[in-house]
């Protein structure tokens, strides 16, 4: 019984496609007579040619699409780093003189909000101050201890503003024309990866490392969460959408043969020729075309896979089953 079933599904694949090797290049003797009015050639008889008969080219899924023009996006990729030190630390003073009657926020606390108590003061007539946060920030520095004397500039803590953090990048001089200033970027880091943190480039250098052949990059990074830590390595992510439209076709229209990019163009109503192309970046599921094909030129976009196993079944010895007609 198996060995029924496996000869039925060999047949059917014999049906599917047409044959190759001697029974196809007799199939076309006759274009050579016929070529210049009928538009064959001897490319539709060559060993990258699959014929299908037409009444399973949709069960085969079968379909095709025009290459076209259109804007694509870039996504250029950097690397980075959060700057070591703070741009403006900010010192809280004591107001009064007395005593430190209640610390409230202690080193290394990073969510202190604008406003929020920091310390009590009692002052030498006995009425209390409460010193609050001028901003919301982190303590970087903690200079007092409770029930210690301080004076009107005894500086109590030392605070950073940490939802906004500066960083360096490095962008290799190819990309240098798809940035500018205060262009807006996406970075993220190794400890949450896919978590995004908005970010804008603030400064372009204008030299070029001699050894890298990279440009410096200062961006300003919006640090909502206060999870981004001084030192910590970073990606960057640039988008750029060209200012003019590319060739594309659709990504799921590309398959591998022998380590080369190709895709399937009809030639005639039930054949399909396998064509080498040179591609470029993708984006929203199309890619640019280098070379290989043309606008309007149609391509094989769903399917192509079974195109490519007929010519894979080829190419191991097995011919199929007979010419379709």
């Amino acid at each position: 019984m198996k060995r029924f079933h496996l000869l039925i599904i060999l047949v059917c694949i014999g049906l599917f496609f047409g044959c190759s090797g001697k029974n196809e290049h007799e199939g076309c003797e006759h274009t050579d007579a016929h070529a210049s009015h009928e538009g064959h050639d001897e490319e539709s008889c060559g060993e990258d040619v699959v014929e299908v008969f037409s009444h399973f080219m949709e069960l085969l899924g079968l379909k095709t699409e025009k290459v076209s023009l259109r804007n694509l996006k870039k996504t250029i990729t950097i690397v980075g780093e959060i700057a070591r030190d703070f741009e403006k630390p900010v010192h809280i003073t004591s107001d009064i003189d007395g005593k430190v009657v209640k610390l409230k926020a202690r080193l290394g606390d990073h969510h202190v909000k604008r406003g929020e108590s920091l310390a009590v003061i009692e002052g030498e007539d006995g009425r209390t101050k409460e010193i609050t946060s001028p901003l919301g920030c982190m303590i970087i520095g903690e200079h007092v201890e409770e029930g210690e004397e301080v004076s009107a500039d005894t500086s109590l803590f030392t605070m950073a503003d940490m939802s906004k953090l500066k960083a360096s990048f490095d962008v290799y001089q190819e990309d240098l024309g798809y940035i500018r200033p205060g262009q807006s970027i996406k970075v993220e880091t190794s400890v949450s990866p896919g978590k995004l943190y908005p970010a804008k480039i603030s400064f372009i250098s204008p030299i070029v490392d001699g050894k890298t052949r990279a440009v410096k990059i200062r961006v300003d990074i919006d640090n909502f969460d206060c999870s981004l830590k001084l030192g910590m390595f970073l990606k960057g992510y640039i988008t750029h959408t060209g200012a003019s439209k590319l060739i594309t076709i659709p990504g799921s229209a590309v398959q591998v043969w022998e380590g080369k990019k190709v895709v399937f163009i009809p030639i005639s109503e039930d054949k399909y020729r396998m064509v080498e192309v040179e591609l470029g970046s993708g984006e929203g599921g199309y890619i640019e075309v280098v070379s290989g094909v043309e606008v309007g030129d149609e391509v094989v976009s769903s399917g192509s896979f079974h195109l490519k196993s007929e010519l894979r079944r080829r190419s191991a010895g097995d011919t199929g089953h007979g010419h379709a007609h």
